[in-house]
């Protein structure tokens, strides 16, 4: 089991901040897609300032290849 300066030294590597921003950016894609009535917005809203304001690595990824495949 990894001790929590593992855990952190994890969520700051490269590798975490893409695995985090990519569950984050499915997970948004995945309940956007729930009926508007059982949906909860407001963790949409949450999950998406968590990818803009600390994991926004993997949607920028995913941007840059969106617009690379559309030239």
């Amino acid at each position: 089991m990894a001790t929590k300066q593992e855990d952190w030294s994890f969520v700051n590597s490269a590798r975490g901040q893409y695995i985090i921003g990519q569950a984050l950016h499915l997970a948004v894609e995945s309940l956007s897609t729930v009926e508007p009535s059982l949906r909860e917005n407001s963790n949409i809203e949450d999950m998406e300032f968590l990818i803009e304001s600390a994991f926004p690595m993997y949607r920028a990824i995913v941007q840059a290849q969106d617009m690379h495949n559309s030239e």
